[in-house]
């Protein structure tokens, strides 16, 4: 190839022309779409985060719904809660408040313990710190105690032995127990429950009368009238006191005592906080 036709040949190549301006303009283009990338990246964070976070406000509340629904709340039926505390009661001897009055719960202890133990005369103060423990909820100082007939020291309190020994006083012992309780009402209040009872009390060494007291004082029925005739000794007509209090409860419900009980619930268990001996309350 000749001089002539090498030089032709270069002038027919492409000449790269080095545009300082036509570097910018690329550098500029390569930015702004990185920009729009960026851009594009933290919108579908912002839609993704916003959906994550939107699942879960509704994953709680449909488990809290669920949750509502799997476990309804329980309503209390009152009535129920009567007996088991009437029961309550009864078991651990608590209608002797009704002798003793409300600051004579070690004298209240005391009569549980001996209650069905034959001549009861001397008492294991641990058994009284428990029956009051379980009992009141409380923790109290072991003291001597008094006679309900305010004559002198009945049981006198041991604290080298723990215990109570009986000073043998003679006279007849005050009946602690009622013939029938009737429940006249119950509500409960700030979380208390107030259980109000109605009584019938027959002591023969007290009144010829059936009381809404242990003293005989408040008279309600005629014992005469309730008399069974018996080779034993007098006997009440059970059946036939329980029908004409039952039939008359409304004219007699106010007549005499009652008795009013506070109670408070720690877990399944019922504690006595408050007693109260209500004469004639209408």
């Amino acid at each position: 190839m000749n001089e002539n036709q090498n030089n032709e040949q270069k002038d027919n190549e492409p000449q790269v022309i080095n545009n300082p301006f036509a570097n910018m303009n690329r550098k500029k283009d390569e930015m702004e779409t990185q920009k729009k990338k960026t851009k594009m990246i933290i919108i579908i964070s912002i839609i993704v985060v916003t959906l994550l976070l939107g699942y879960i406000i509704i994953d709680k509340i449909n488990y809290s719904i669920n949750k509502n629904k799997a476990e309804p709340q329980i309503k209390e039926n009152l009535e129920e809660i009567s007996q088991e505390l009437v029961e309550f009661i009864e078991q651990k001897n608590l209608d002797s408040l009704d002798v003793f009055g409300k600051n004579e719960i070690i004298r209240v202890a005391i009569n549980d313990v001996c209650s069905g133990v034959y001549d009861c005369k001397i008492v294991d103060g641990y058994q009284v710190s428990e029956y009051i423990k379980e009992v009141f909820d409380k923790e109290i100082q072991l003291t001597d105690v008094t006679c309900e007939y305010n004559d002198g020291v009945l049981y006198a309190y041991d604290p080298n032995q723990n215990r109570f020994n009986f000073t043998n006083h003679v006279h007849d012992p005050v009946n602690t127990i009622p013939i029938y309780t009737k429940i006249n009402s119950i509500k409960k209040k700030n979380g208390k429950y107030i259980l109000t009872l109605n009584k019938l009390y027959y002591s023969p060494t007290k009144s010829e009368y059936i009381t809404s007291d242990p003293l005989g004082i408040n008279n309600i029925f005629n014992f005469v009238d309730y008399d069974m005739p018996s080779d034993n000794g007098p006997v009440l007509d059970m059946s036939k006191i329980t029908t004409d209090y039952e039939n008359n409860f409304e004219k007699l419900k106010n007549k005499g005592n009652k008795y009013r009980y506070t109670f408070s619930k720690k877990g399944k268990k019922y504690y006595l906080e408050k007693y109260e001996d209500i004469e004639n309350e209408r």
